[in-house]
């Protein structure tokens, strides 16, 4: 799936690979017209694509290269965790080539416990140093905040400090972050006390309803294989956390300008 991320609206295509030796021409009209049907039960407006690829992984990556409408190019790109051990080195290529390419990139990773408590849902964003993945999940949910389901939602800004005596500057800077983009939202601040970071996270978002962690770019010296590994470890280190959504920021887009239209 991708998105063009606007001020004023998203324009929406959604998209899925067929093989190459499988590919026909009733195939794919087949199945654009199946996922055109489900869209417009769920209320959706969008574009449907069917992309031929040697693999799965492959016609994703053309997708990434070559879509769009003359000038007008996806700015962000959405797209399924795969937990599977062999996918992580195609995984890792394609996020290379999303930040390479200056997209926005947004992974989500579902879970099948379902919270049941009666309690109203609570939204998670966790501030890990980067500040671009910041301002991008705060964006992405307050636009989640639109929809009727998520309308009374708490937003819960998080971070993690080493020592007590951080506490103080984190919740300043937290506040005043929040207070430029106009968001209401509730500064909480951990203390890791010696423990992993993701421990200290899984403890405090567990009985959340949707968590953003922000996930680093490649580094342009990096292998994917050595990326892959950094993939493996943060995908282990989040497991059992509720409805999450990890997000690399990679092109600049006005993300205040988001949070102001009545976010």
């Amino acid at each position: 799936m991708a998105y063009a991320i606007s001020r004023n609206r998203s324009l929406v295509t959604v998209a899925s690979v067929i093989p190459e030796n499988t590919w026909t021409a009733e195939r794919a009209e087949n199945l654009r017209l199946s996922i055109r049907g489900y869209l417009e039960k769920q209320g959706v407006e969008a574009q449907v694509r069917i992309q031929p690829g040697e693999d799965h992984w492959s016609g994703i990556r053309e997708l990434v290269r070559a879509y769009g409408y003359g000038p007008l190019t996806p700015n962000t790109v959405l797209i399924g965790v795969s937990d599977k051990p062999d996918a992580l080195l195609p995984f890792a290529r394609l996020v290379r080539l999303v930040a390479h390419t200056r997209r926005n990139l947004i992974i989500v990773r579902e879970t099948d416990d379902e919270n049941t408590t009666d309690a109203e849902p609570c939204i998670d964003i966790w501030w890990r140093g980067l500040a671009p993945n910041v301002a991008f999940m705060l964006a992405l949910a307050c636009m989640v905040r639109r929809s009727s389901d998520w309308s009374g939602a708490r937003l819960r800004l998080c971070r993690i400090v080493e020592k007590e005596e951080a506490r103080d500057e984190a919740q300043r800077t937290l506040g005043a972050f929040l207070t430029q983009a106009r968001v209401n939202a509730e500064v909480a601040v951990l203390i890791q006390d010696g423990r992993p970071a993701f421990e200290r996270i899984r403890e405090a978002s567990r009985d959340s309803s949707l968590v953003f962690l922000g996930v680093r770019k490649p580094d342009e010296t990096e292998s994917d294989e050595a990326y892959a590994t950094y993939t493996r470890a943060f995908l282990e280190g989040t497991s059992g956390l509720p409805l999450t959504v990890f997000a690399m920021a990679a092109e600049t887009v006005n993300f205040q300008g988001i949070f102001q239209s009545g976010a």
